[in-house]
C-alpha cells in the first residue's frame, strides 16, 4: 500500500546546540575524508574572534586557514580550511569530542551566543557613536562608522596557521 501524507501531522524538532552541530562535523570529516582530504565550511563571527581559540579542533584535522570577510561594522563570516592529517580512531571518539573547544564551554558559547552578542555589540555601537558625536538625527553615515569602527570595504583577512603545520607534519 502506499504511504499517504496526513495533512495534521506536525513533525517535531529538537534543538541540536550549535557547538554539537561543529563537533559532528568534524567528527564526520575525520572519518570520512581520505588522508589530505580538506574540510571547507563558512562560519558566522563578530570582530573579536580568535581562531586559534574560538573554533572547534579535532585531532586528525589541522587548521590550514581562516580567512575573515566582514559583512557589516561588528559581524562577518569566515571561512575555514581543514586538511586531514591523522587516521580516524573509533575509540578516541568521545574524548576528541570533549577536547573539541579550545577553551571548553566558553569557546562553544561564543558561537552559541552569536545572536545575543550582535545585540550586545549593536549597543556598544550605538553608545559609542553618540560618545564620538556622530549622529545626525537618527543616521550616522556609513563611512563615518568604518572611521570609527576601523572596517576597511570590501576587505578579506587571510590567516594561515603555520605554527600547527609545523607541530602536525
Amino acid at each position: 500500500s502506499k504511504s499517504r501524507r496526513r495533512e495534521d501531522h506536525i513533525v517535531k524538532t529538537k534543538t541540536y546546540e550549535v557547538s554539537d552541530v561543529m563537533c559532528d562535523l568534524l567528527s564526520m570529516a575525520a572519518k570520512s575524508l581520505r588522508m589530505g582530504g580538506r574540510l571547507v565550511y563558512l562560519i558566522p563571527s563578530l570582530r573579536d574572534f580568535d581562531a586559534s581559540i574560538d573554533l572547534p579542533r579535532h585531532p586528525c584535522l589541522r587548521l590550514e586557514w581562516c580567512c575573515n570577510q566582514p559583512l557589516q561594522l561588528q559581524l562577518g563570516r569566515r571561512m575555514i580550511v581543514m586538511t586531514k592529517v591523522k587516521k580516524w580512531d573509533e575509540g578516541k571518539k568521545e574524548i576528541w569530542r570533549k577536547e573539541a573547544w579550545p577553551q571548553g564551554k566558553e569557546s562553544a558559547r561564543k558561537v552559541e551566543g552569536l545572536r545575543e552578542q550582535l545585540k550586545v555589540e549593536a549597543e556598544k555601537k550605538r553608545r559609542k557613536e553618540r560618545e564620538e558625536g556622530v549622529m545626525e538625527g537618527n543616521k550616522t553615515s556609513k563611512k563615518k562608522r568604518r572611521e570609527i569602527w576601523g572596517v576597511k570595504r570590501n576587505q578579506v583577512e587571510i590567516k594561515t596557521f603555520e605554527d600547527d603545520k609545523e607541530e602536525g607534519g
